[in-house]
C-alpha cells in the first residue's frame, strides 16, 4: 500500500494533519528548532546565573570567615597570649606584675584573676621578708597594715 492510498483510507481529520505537514512541514520544523534554541538559550542564561551566585555566594562566606577570624584573633587569642606571657612574668618572679586587660568578659576575668593573684603574692612575700628581718611585733603589725592597705581596705 503507498503512501497516498493510505491517506485516502484515513479518516478526513488525519488527512487534513497530512496535507498541512506535508505544506507547512518546513515552516513547523524551522519553528520547533527556532523554539529549541529559545529553550537552551533562557537554560543557559538560568544556569549562568546559578553559577554567578554560587561564586557570590563562597566569596561572602570567605569575607566572613576572615572577619570572624580577625575578630577571634583579637578578642580571645591575642588577650590570652599576654595573659600567658604575664603568668610566666609571675612564675619568673615579677610577683607585682599586672597583665593588661584586654579582650572579652571571659579574658578580662582570667586577666584580672590573675592580677589579684600577682598582688597577693606580693604581699605575701613582701610580708614574710618582713618577718623574717627581725622587727618588733609592733613594727610587723604596722609592715602588714602599711603592705596590706593599698591591697585591700583594712579598718
Amino acid at each position: 500500500m503507498c503512501c497516498h492510498e493510505a491517506l485516502r483510507q484515513a479518516p478526513e481529520a488525519l488527512q487534513a494533519a497530512a496535507r498541512v505537514l506535508d505544506a507547512e512541514g518546513p515552516a513547523l520544523l524551522a519553528s520547533t528548532r527556532t523554539l529549541a534554541g529559545s529553550f537552551k538559550t533562557m537554560m543557559q542564561a538560568k544556569l549562568d546565573r546559578v553559577i554567578a551566585l554560587q561564586f557570590a555566594s563562597a566569596g561572602a562566606a570567605l569575607v566572613l570567615g576572615l572577619l570572624l577570624w580577625s575578630w577571634v584573633r583579637r578578642q580571645v587569642l591575642q588577650p590570652l597570649a599576654g595573659i600567658e606571657a604575664g603568668a610566666a612574668r609571675v612564675l619568673a618572679g615579677d610577683l607585682g606584675h599586672q597583665t593588661p586587660v584586654h579582650g572579652g568578659s571571659e579574658t578580662r576575668q582570667v586577666a584580672e584573676a590573675l592580677n589579684r593573684v600577682s598582688t597577693r603574692m606580693q604581699v605575701l612575700f613582701t610580708l614574710a621578708a618582713r618577718a623574717g628581718a627581725g622587727l618588733s611585733p609592733d613594727e610587723i603589725l604596722r609592715s602588714v597594715r602599711d603592705t596590706l592597705a593599698p591591697a585591700c581596705a583594712l579598718d
